[in-house]
């Protein structure tokens, strides 16, 4: 991998020496002075998420519905600190655990951000 844009732009190697590909995160202009269109670390991980499982269809392997668990939490963590940082859902972000519920601020989150949190974690 080489970094062009820290942050925003990397080359990834081709599988087998094959050509290298340019993966490219959204840049916003208002907070770096320029920017560009690109994707999210949330469509990275779904698209991950999609071949991880494909690939376990195809052939069986420990530890798939490990991971694929931790980058559905990952994407709900991401999607719920987006939604606050553009004041779209400004709740806090619970992790349930086996024991009990662990709180990292102080609002409670309104029905409609839990079910799209739900819907993130059935995807």
């Amino acid at each position: 991998m080489i970094v062009l844009d820290p942050g925003h732009r990397y080359e990834l190697q081709g599988n087998k020496g094959g050509r290298s590909k340019v993966l490219e995160f959204f840049k916003d202009a208002e907070i770096n002075g320029d920017g560009y269109d690109g994707t999210t670390i949330q469509e990275v991980l779904r698209a991950l998420i999609e071949r991880v499982l494909f690939l376990d269809a195809q052939v069986s392997g420990g530890g798939t519905l490990s991971f694929v668990g931790v980058w559905r939490t990952q994407i709900l963590e991401l999607e719920v600190r987006a939604a606050g940082r553009h004041g779209l859902c400004p709740f806090e972000a619970r992790r349930v655990t086996r024991t009990g519920t662990s709180i990292r601020s102080g609002f409670t989150p309104p029905h409609h951000a839990r079910d799209a949190a739900h819907e993130v974690l059935r995807s």
